[in-house]
């Protein structure tokens, strides 16, 4: 078979964030958006060609006013997530002869064997804040 023919590639946004703070109405604002690609669907015309779709899941956005004000919004992942992601940043920035899974579990691994001492240091931070 051979390869489709895509005609236009479209990027559809999902879901929704929460600002940390409101923004007013009839204003325009630049928006500023770090995400995740979750899905790719191709969308056949009838004519022998596609679209392609393309769908974000937001990670971390900003709205920025007409005055240059940074509005952010509260990343809406869990903290194993965010985590996770950076552990996989690091991983492909490296070049390293191992599967990620294989990492990622030794660092749990790890984690968890040194849980006593990780929790103290968390304590002794939150004192000293």
């Amino acid at each position: 078979m051979a390869d489709k023919q895509i005609k236009d590639y479209v990027l559809k946004i999902k879901g929704k964030v929460s600002l940390l703070e409101p923004v007013e109405l009839d204003n325009n604002y630049h928006l500023e958006i770090e995400g995740s690609i979750e899905s790719v669907k191709d969308k056949s015309e009838h004519d022998g060609t596609y679209i392609r779709y393309y769908e974000l899941e937001p990670i971390v956005v900003n709205l920025i006013s007409n005055i240059g004000k940074t509005i952010k919004a509260k990343d809406p992942r869990s903290w194993s997530q965010k985590f996770r992601a950076k552990i996989k940043f690091q991983y492909d920035n490296s070049n390293i002869p191992y599967e990620f899974d294989s990492v990622y579990e030794t660092i749990y691994k790890y984690l968890i064997a040194h849980s006593d001492e990780l929790f103290n240091l968390a304590i002794k931070k939150l004192q000293n804040d």
